[in-house]
């Protein structure tokens, strides 16, 4: 299944590729200037209000990185991982509207790759490794999107955190899941499915990521058909299922 944790991207990149494009970017950044260069982004402003621990080590990685030399891809991939951590940890106390938010834009993220990156696709979701190489590909709009989704959902989580959502009843699951598996688009997605038992770590090969991406896909559609409080009541209680099973 899903988690919370694998629907977010926070493109870090953005303040990086500033950073590089500057003529300046071989001279050694000072930590107020990048700051001052940080904060024009509102996500990063948010942190360093709401989230001013999370804030400091990311602006600490994004110095170090560019004084040190280090290659952009990894510094990327660093950077992002901070985020990506806070958010898994707010996104089970996101409210209606931000849940449903993170909802659609995963759904509209994981189509867009499915269609040229299968095992992308699976990054998209965050059940694979993050791949930086999937999350540059995806549609400026998107990823702009993306920024301004998680923004509202952290700052949302920082000053009227909802409660922890119910663990979604067992019957609900399978009905939902059933669902999803008979609506993949072809019987060999089918049995790529069956033979992965529906676990994305086996998914090794394009037939059986594709099946993952499309079960995925097409249970975000089953979310998105209910009435909008049921759908985001169902999501959060998936995450929080998804949560529960990767804690040892």
């Amino acid at each position: 299944m899903t988690r919370a944790k694998t629907l977010r991207r926070l493109a870090a990149a953005l303040a990086l590729t500033l950073a590089f494009a500057s003529p300046a970017a071989a001279e050694r950044i000072a930590r107020e200037a990048a700051a001052e260069e940080l904060q024009t982004i509102p996500l990063y402003s948010m942190l360093a209000k709401h989230y001013p621990a999370v804030y400091a080590q990311v602006l600490d990685g994004l110095v170090q990185g560019i004084n040190g030399g280090r290659p952009h891809k990894a510094m990327v991939a660093d950077l992002n991982a901070v985020v990506v951590q806070l958010v898994a940890q707010q996104t089970p106390k996101a409210n209606i509207e931000n849940t449903l938010a993170v909802l659609k834009l995963t759904r509209e993220q994981a189509k867009v790759t499915l269609a040229r990156d299968p095992a992308g696709c699976l990054s998209i979701l965050g059940v694979r490794q993050y791949d930086i190489a999937a999350v540059r590909a995806l549609p400026e709009d998107l990823t702009q999107r993306e920024m301004s989704v998680m923004t509202k959902l952290l700052e949302q989580t920082a000053l009227a955190p909802e409660a922890p959502a119910v663990r979604i009843n067992e019957k609900a699951l399978e009905a939902i899941a059933m669902d999803a598996y008979d609506q993949l688009s072809d019987d060999r997605l089918r049995v790529a499915f069956g033979e992965i038992g529906g676990d994305p770590a086996k998914a090794n090969d394009p037939l059986s990521q594709t099946a993952f991406c499309e079960f995925s896909i097409a249970m975000f559609d089953i979310l998105l058909a209910m009435p909008p409080i049921e759908g985001a009541q169902n999501f959060r209680a998936l995450n929080a299922l998804g949560e529960a099973a990767a804690t040892p």
